[in-house]
Formats: C-alpha cells, structure tokens, sequence
C-alpha cells in the first residue's frame, strides 16, 4: 500500500505521525526482545546422592563433581564408610549448598572413627544444611573451616553429637567472617566437648541454636586463642594424640551477633578465653585475644542451670619451668572487654552469670538474674566484681514485664 503525502503543513504533520509510531513500535519490540531473552544462565539441576538411582553414591564424589555455586542434595541415609564415603567430606567449591531432602533426623554424616571429621570446608560462601544433616563429630570437630571455610560459611539445622563422652566439637572456625552464620543447630547425646569453637571471627551471627541437658560438655561458644605447640619429635599437631586446638597467632573477635540461643546444663554458656600450655610437647607460649572496637553483642539468650558461668571472660598463665625452655612466666591477655555487650538476656540458675577475670568493667546492663532483687540476692545469679549489672530487668525477657528496670 502506498501512502501519498501532501505537501504543506499537514504532510509535514502526517509525517511527524508516522515516525512517532514507528519508534514506538520499535521500542515496544525491543523491550518484548528483553522480556523473553533470559536474564542468565538457566541454574544447574542439583547434584544428588543416595545410595543408589541418584548421581553420586557419596557426598565426596557430589563435591568433586560440582562447581562453584552448585547445589548438592543428599537423601536419607547414615553416610559412613560402608557407602565408601571418605572422611573428612572436604568442601573446596565457593557458594557450594550441601542439604539434606528428608532432614537431619534421618541424614547422618558418620565419620569411621573418633579421628576424622565431619565436614573440612576450606572454600568461601559454602552453606551446609537449611535441611540439615546429624553429624557425628570426630577429630577436630563435626564441621571444621579453614581460615577461609570461615568466609560466608552457613551452618543451619544440623544436629551435632560425639563418638563418646565430651569428645571434639560440633563445629570449629579458624576464621568465621563476611556474613558467617551459625543459626538453627542443635546437639544430642553422646555429647561434644564443645559445641562452636571459633579463633577468630568478623562479621558473624550465632543466633536460635539449641544445647539441651546432656548434649554438650564444656562450652556452647568459645572465642579462644590457644598456645601454639611446634612439632614434636617430628610428629605434627595434627597426628592423634591431637594437641587442643593451636593459633599461631593471636585471635580477634570483632562484630559478632550471639542472640536468641538456648543454653542449659554445661559448664560455661559463652567463655572468652586466651591461654598458654603446659611444657608438655614443647615450651610454652601465650596467646592473646583481642575484642576489636565493633565488639560482640550478647543479646536475647537464655542461659539456664549451667555448673559454672552464663558467661566467662578469662585468661591463663603458665609458670611451669620446661627443660631447655625460658623460664620466664607466660602470661596470656584478654584486650577489648569493654567492646563485649551483654543485654537482655535471661540468667537463672547458673552458679555465677557473668564471671570477668580481667580488671576491665564488662557492660551487662538490663539483663534477667532469676530474682527481681538483682544479682547476688537470695534466689539471683551472682556476678563478679567488674561487670556492671545495674539496672536489671523485673522479668525475665519474653514476658510482658520485661520492660521493667531496676532503679
């Protein structure tokens, strides 16, 4: 069809027209173009384990396979080496999502003996669980993270426990970092020695887990720097009998969340801790933890009927004189106590709440001592000297008078 234009005003108007139009159908096309061009690659199928039918019979073959930012789905079953899986499961693909299709109640990660470990994840951005597993922890711990594992790592709805009585821990970070989170994890009996150790942490949240009666020893959470051993008689530390955790260097804590965790019948609820060993493998040597300006919250926690402390913040010193050693005294600090906050939180029924051993005042303001008389009265939670406790709460966080303060 053709179309004739008039000269004069109205052609030049009719033409105007039709150019608004055509860019308007040129643009209406261009965007419909954007509309169905996908926006990225289509996301991979996730990578499954079973014990037959799926693509991998082990969880460590899954891994191998898979690349950064796979998912991996592992159904239910006890993963042992009778399937051929093979301990520690190392983790070493970044954004790499580890999870269960039936829960942790029936998924078992079983390492063959008390020596090997769960988990070792030394790539970043890594998530174990969300649909979690049982983890049975042997070695150094149930999942352990390298100082980059630690990067990003995500731990949820996992179950932890031990071969025997207070053996390892449920998890263990050199360095728990960069959006770290630990949330929904729980432990059953045998118990561990400790549930969370963690050396050196910076941007991380322990929130909503669970230590019931019986299920872990020593610490829910240990921020700890601990003497370093060199090699002994050509065996390194990692050989069994295992040395207790070694940092080679001191620890830091700084911005870490701890809120809305659960902790009953174990000795310490969170410790703070820097330590110097015996002269036993070697001459001792401290080692210092510092808590850095943006500090550690302890906020919304409920800490109940544990033998010792609700929390601790402690340092050791070691004066023992070792053959060929200097015998000078050493002596590990604590600095930054004043950065560690603990605030509405619940105490009740632990032998002392708050127990600082260094000569810096800890603010633990508008917390639950398990009285409204405070702490130290008939029926509260006592504190040491160098915590300022005052004011508390009238109730217990949760309750509608928790709003209540002292004074």
């Amino acid at each position: 069809m053709r179309v004739l234009l008039k000269s004069g005003k109205r052609g030049e108007e009719m033409k105007a027209k039709m150019v608004y139009v055509a860019v308007a159908l040129a643009l209406v096309f261009s965007l419909a173009a954007v509309a169905i061009t996908p926006s990225g690659p289509a996301l991979a199928d996730p990578i499954t384990v079973c014990a037959s039918g799926c693509d991998h019979t082990t969880i460590q073959a899954a891994v191998n396979a898979a690349n950064d930012g796979d998912t991996i789905t592992v159904a239910a079953g006890t993963y042992n080496a009778t399937l051929c899986e093979t301990f520690p499961i190392t983790v070493d693909k970044a954004n790499l999502t580890i999870k269960s299709s039936a829960g942790a109640a029936t998924t078992i990660i079983a390492p063959a003996s008390s020596n090997q470990s769960g988990f070792y994840v030394t790539a970043a951005g890594v998530t174990i669980g969300g649909s979690g597993f049982t983890i049975v922890a042997g070695g150094r711990a149930g999942i352990y993270g390298n100082v980059t594992g630690g990067d990003g790592i995500t731990v949820q709805d996992c179950i932890f426990k031990s071969y025997g009585d207070g053996e390892s821990r449920g998890m263990w970070f050199e360095k728990l970092w960069n959006g770290a989170l630990i949330t929904g994890n729980s432990f059953a009996t045998p118990k561990v020695g400790t549930g969370i150790m963690v050396v050196n942490a910076d941007g991380a949240t322990i929130s909503d887990n669970t230590v019931a009666t019986g299920t872990v020893k020593y610490a829910f959470l240990t921020f700890k720097a601990e003497a370093f051993y060199p090699a002994r008689d050509g065996v390194d530390e990692f050989t069994p009998p295992y040395n207790e955790f070694v940092a080679e260097s001191a620890s830091t804590i700084d911005d870490v969340l701890v809120q809305g965790n659960s902790v009953t019948d174990v000795r310490w609820g969170i410790r703070f801790g820097a330590s110097t060993k015996s002269c036993d493998h070697g001459c001792p040597q401290a080692q210092d933890l510092t808590v850095s300006s943006q500090g550690v919250t302890i906020c919304g926690n409920d800490f109940t009927n544990n033998t010792y402390d609700g929390v601790k913040i402690d340092a050791d010193k070691y004066s023992e004189t070792c053959i060929a050693c200097d015998p000078t005294e050493k002596t590990a600090h604590i600095y930054g106590e004043e950065n560690i906050h603990i605030n509405f939180n619940n105490f009740d029924g632990n032998t002392e709440g708050v127990d600082n051993g260094q000569l810096t005042t800890v603010d633990a303001e508008n917390n639950w001592w398990g009285c409204t008389s405070g702490p130290g009265a008939g029926g509260c939670d006592t504190v040491s000297t160098f915590v300022d406790a005052d004011p508390w709460l009238m109730a217990p966080v949760g309750t509608a008078e928790s709003q209540d303060v002292s004074g």
